[in-house]
């Protein structure tokens, strides 16, 4: 069986990780794996408390899982703050055997602000204000390892990078991200 690749697309809110996955998966074929898409359908109602979010990440890293252990590549897209959520994602890559490609999505906060009043009513961040979205974007604990990617270039250009990373064949090491 072939070795698994996790590209994991993370960084603040309205960093653009969603819209980039999308093209990727659908570019290289890949299985796309949203935070946002998991929290919306397990718990429609939710009201983003952190019990929430937690379940919601536990849920998304049991079908990577499977995924993986099924010799399946996935791309996952999710903020990734917290420690906790980084270390269970290390995990699951470690008893697949997967490799991990990180890609930390940044942006600086005016646009992250300008891309949250861009996004239509019905989308899952609805816990986020334009003052949340811009500090978190001001705020963001990133690790610096994998791809520094800024989001402000064109979709086009930011894929083209995302490709040469990964076709690097040089993934995170053990423990690196958490």
């Amino acid at each position: 069986m072939k070795a698994t690749r996790i590209i994991v697309l993370a960084g603040p809110p309205c960093s653009g990780k969603s819209q980039l996955a999308g093209l990727l998966a659908q570019e290289l074929g890949i299985v796309h794996l949203a935070m946002d898409d998991f929290r919306k359908r397990l718990m429609p109602d939710s009201d983003h408390r952190e019990e929430h979010r937690q379940i919601a990440y536990r849920a998304m890293h049991m079908a990577a899982g499977l995924l993986l252990e099924r010799g399946f590549d996935v791309i996952i897209d999710a903020t990734y703050i917290r420690t906790v959520h980084r270390e269970e994602l290390g995990q699951v890559a470690l008893r697949a055997g997967s490799s991990i490609f990180l890609i930390e999505c940044h942006v600086v906060p005016e646009e992250a602000a300008a891309r949250f009043r861009s996004r239509g009513k019905g989308h899952a961040g609805i816990d986020l204000t334009e003052e949340i979205v811009s500090k978190l974007a001001s705020n963001y604990p990133y690790c610096r390892k994998g791809l520094a990617l800024e989001t402000g270039a064109d979709s086009a250009t930011c894929v083209r990078r995302i490709d040469e990373y990964v076709d690097s064949g040089r993934p995170l090491r053990p423990g690196d991200w958490s």
